[in-house]
């Protein structure tokens, strides 16, 4: 079964990130909403995107750039409309906030 996790907080003030990262399989996806937009610069992001294909990253791009957070090519710049698309794509959803 995939899961996409969707990580709304920054692994830079808890540990949802971390935890997050523990749980991650081959076949789930992440994507990176609202604070969680500040995890594209985390030292463990590196970890999550060893652990599932590079395909299976996203973030809002209007929350990143809300943040200051530049364009990053470690995952893919949605909007909400494809991210209610990744809803179907997953067996399941879990949110982290």
């Amino acid at each position: 079964m995939s899961v996409l996790h969707l990580v709304r907080t920054s692994g830079f003030s808890d540990t949802n990130f971390t935890q997050c990262l523990e749980l991650l399989l081959k076949n789930d996806g992440i994507a990176l909403i609202d604070d969680g937009c500040y995890n594209l610069a985390h030292p463990a992001w590196r970890e999550a995107i060893s652990k599932i294909s590079l395909e299976q990253c996203f973030f809002i791009g209007t929350h990143a750039h809300a943040r200051a957070i530049k364009d990053t090519s470690e995952a893919t710049n949605i909007g909400l409309t494809e991210l209610n698309q990744l809803f179907l794509k997953f067996d399941t959803v879990m949110t982290w906030q």
